[in-house]
């Protein structure tokens, strides 16, 4: 591969720019001591953008964002050793469709605005998520029609509180009232 480089005491040092054997750029990043360290970019073969963001000893480190978009992810936040680390993770089913919206703290999904997408690009879920699972108030949607499913509470992915409204498909109230697991538990209303 091609490459421009800068050597410092027989060290690769500054910015340097490295291509892949087809001759697009690969890396842009700066050196320090031959290692790439502090802001710089990583491209697809394509040409196509694949990080930007800062490095530390080769690894992604520190304010970035990366684009995975030949499996659909996004990552815009705090890297931590080459890893996701507190930032906001964007999946994908499609270059336009989005399929998730979720934020990561120490690289597990936890925050109060998650949202999950269906494939004919309705939102399905939003809702706080801790530890990977939904927990607290959120909402669900119905996959065809968008009309509102579910208004209330989660506790372990499990819809759960006092004043949950669950609607049928046609977007009428079905029921108001408690669950617990899931299901239907103290004072509740039935709607016809």
């Amino acid at each position: 591969p091609k490459s421009e480089l800068q050597y410092v005491n027989s060290k690769l040092n500054g910015l340097c720019s490295y291509y892949f054997q087809s001759g697009q750029k690969n890396f842009e990043v700066l050196l320090v001591d031959g290692k790439m360290t502090g802001y710089g970019k990583e491209f697809f073969e394509g040409g196509s953008l694949k990080y930007e963001g800062h490095w530390k000893y080769d690894l992604y480190h520190g304010q970035g964002s990366q684009y995975q978009f030949k499996c659909g992810i996004t990552f815009t936040g705090e890297f931590i050793s080459g890893e996701p680390h507190a930032g906001v993770e964007t999946q994908y089913f499609s270059k336009v469709k989005k399929r998730s919206e979720l934020t990561l703290t120490a690289g597990v999904v936890n925050g109060t605005n998650n949202k999950y997408y269906f494939p004919n690009g309705k939102l399905q879920f939003e809702g706080v998520i801790v530890n990977g699972a939904k927990c607290g108030p959120g909402k669900e949607w119905h996959k065809l029609n968008g009309h509102l499913m579910y208004d209330g509470g989660y506790f372990d992915d499990l819809q759960e509180g006092l004043l949950t409204k669950n609607y049928g498909d046609n977007g009428k109230l079905k029921y108001h009232g408690q669950l617990i697991a899931g299901k239907p538990v103290g004072f509740g209303r039935l709607y016809y």
